[in-house]
């Protein structure tokens, strides 16, 4: 899958994976030593994300119902973030999402 934004008008990811059932929504990123450069895990249904147990420091995005980023979270491990309207939150590699998406950005999944 691809996450596009829209208003900067590029690609952010092409190796967006969706987490979008029970297990791949509880285990997240955990099993993971890294991410590639841009690989990011879309977390469906989710308006918070805890980093415990990870083993890496994250970037999280938090995208509303009309696909408008309301949020960029560093979060270092063992790190809860706040609760948000949000439709679902993007994991990325610490610091890779910077210059690609800013908040009130449009992003869409393709």
């Amino acid at each position: 899958m691809i996450l596009y934004n829209k208003t900067k008008n590029i690609v952010v990811s092409d190796k967006l994976k969706i987490a979008n059932n029970f297990i791949n929504r509880f285990l997240g990123l955990i099993p993971k030593k890294k991410l590639e450069e841009s690989e990011c895990l879309m977390i469906t249904n989710c308006p918070a994300v805890h980093s415990c147990f990870m083993r890496f420091t994250i970037d999280v995005v938090f995208v509303s119902k009309e696909n408008k980023v309301l949020d960029i979270v560093r979060m270092k491990p063992w790190r809860f973030s706040k609760f948000y309207d949000s439709k679902y939150a993007i994991e990325f590699n610490s610091g890779f999402v910077y210059g690609k998406i800013s908040i009130g950005d449009e992003v869409e999944v393709k």
